[in-house]
């Protein structure tokens, strides 16, 4: 089959853009095309299409997809990508109550789609689906708005929920691994696996998803609290990011994850400045003078490249200094 026909059939399962830059899908605003973007509606279509991709890359190598959520932690090359990269559309950002029963895929599709469900507030008040578009950040002001406690930690970070599975977003001595109770991923052959909080095996920025899986809802518990009081706890960390954090210039938030000993836990921002990193530029990017552990973009001339060389150059720096192995983590395809 040709790539036309691969593109066509595509076509029939989801929303498809071609040529799309991945700098208008990504907070470092870095990035070149992406040859075909993927974007299913509804569950049915999330199924048809991973399944479709599935047999396509089992064809071609090149043909394997990639997942991106909000692309708030991923660097895409300057050239682009050519094989098929896959977004939950505009279609799965939102949530509801339940009763914390598992659910089928076409349960899901039904809470997806509104339908009426019988899962009110009044009845179940800690226990929420999520699904996988849904934006962390919109999520963590509603919840704090209702009155329901555990996300005011991600006040500021522009994830999608099924990134924050994936790389176990936290802040503030919190995690999202604190609250997920169950994930629902599609795989490769169009089928639904549901794994516990256990099952997840989550670490510092990690949860062991099996291979070639897509988030499509999750299931958080929370704690009922004053609404006042769980906004307010929000607010006091928004205030914080803003505080120490650059979030008025692209980036992806922190560059290294950081490193621990058998004894401590050692920041990455301090191993950076210690060597004379922080404000460190390169052509349109640099090390945020704010934040050392931060890579900012600071005009329309940056390049991925550059935020590669800088990476590079860390590493170089701090092992040579240190004789410690910083490990990314931003993604980069």
């Amino acid at each position: 089959m040709s790539q036309s026909d691969n593109t066509a059939e595509l076509a029939t399962t989801s929303r498809l853009r071609t040529g799309v830059r991945g700098s208008e899908l990504t907070t470092f605003a870095l990035g070149g095309p992406i040859a075909t973007l993927l974007e299913p509606r509804s569950v049915p279509e999330l199924v048809n299409l991973m399944r479709l991709l599935g047999a396509q890359s089992e064809s071609s190598a090149s043909r394997s997809p990639r997942i991106i959520g909000a692309g708030s932690n991923l660097l895409i090359p300057d050239d682009g990508v050519t094989f098929p990269v896959v977004r939950l559309g505009r279609e799965f950002s939102d949530w509801c109550f339940t009763d914390g029963t598992t659910l089928s895929l076409e349960e899901l599709e039904l809470l997806r789609s509104g339908a009426p469900c019988g899962f009110l507030k009044e009845q179940y008040q800690e226990t929420i689906l999520v699904f996988g578009g849904a934006s962390l950040m919109s999520l963590s002001r509603k919840l704090s708005a209702q009155g329901l406690a555990g996300l005011e930690f991600a006040a500021g970070i522009p994830a999608s929920i099924g990134g924050a599975i994936v790389m176990n977003a936290g802040a503030h001595g919190a995690a999202i691994s604190n609250l997920v109770k169950r994930v629902y991923l599609v795989d490769e052959q169009g089928k639904l696996t549901i794994l516990g909080n256990r099952d997840l095996n989550f670490g510092y920025r990690h949860a062991e998803l099996p291979p070639r899986t897509l988030v499509c809802a999750v299931e958080l518990e929370l704690t009922p609290g004053d609404p006042a009081l769980i906004n307010q706890r929000r607010l006091e960390n928004l205030e914080y990011r803003k505080q120490t954090q650059p979030l008025t210039l692209p980036s992806a938030g922190s560059v290294f994850r950081n490193p621990h000993t058998a004894d401590q836990k050692i920041y990455a921002a301090q191993l950076l400045e210690a060597v004379g990193l922080k404000g460190e530029r390169l052509g349109g990017v640099s090390f945020a003078s704010q934040h050392s552990n931060w890579i900012v973009k600071h005009d329309a001339a940056g390049r991925a490249e550059e935020v590669m060389a800088l990476i590079g150059l860390a590493r170089e720096r701090v092992f040579s200094t240190f004789q410690i192995e910083l490990q990314a983590e931003i993604v980069s395809w």
